[in-house]
């Protein structure tokens, strides 16, 4: 526990020097980037992944995500309140392990966990994701 305050402490401290440090190497914005937002700009983050989701119809996320069990559709990737994904991606991002993936895996993760995904699921697909991310390094 001791060790993760200090690496927040430590990446919290190297962000304020370094904007760049927000965004993956690609440029996309990622867990320290969603951390400094407001609240009001998480929400439009939230809502333009909906509108996208929307405009793109029906998805099925089964068979390209690595843990996502069942496929969902769009009514289903918001199965609760905004503020209630909002909170999920915030505790996402609160561990610090996951600061360097972009927030749209953050949002993934949440809307899994909202759609009844268990944790061997949440954490096979959380894995992945960091392996690409260090992949791309």
């Amino acid at each position: 526990m001791r060790r993760s305050i200090l690496m927040l402490i430590l990446v919290a401290v190297c962000a304020g020097q370094n904007p760049t440090l927000m965004f993956t190497d690609g440029n996309i914005p990622n867990g320290l980037y969603w951390r400094s937002n407001s609240y009001g700009e998480k929400l439009n983050f939230l809502n333009g992944v909906r509108y996208g989701a929307n405009l793109a119809g029906h998805w099925s996320i089964a068979g390209t995500l690595p843990s996502c069990p069942t496929p969902v559709n769009t009514d289903q990737w918001f199965t609760g309140s905004q503020k209630e994904l909002i909170n999920e991606v915030d505790a996402f991002y609160r561990n610090p392990m996951n600061l360097p993936l972009p927030m749209v895996d953050g949002v993934v993760y949440a809307i899994m966990k909202a759609n009844g995904a268990i944790k061997i699921q949440l954490d096979s697909y959380r894995t992945e994701e960091l392996g690409l991310y260090a992949r791309d390094k």
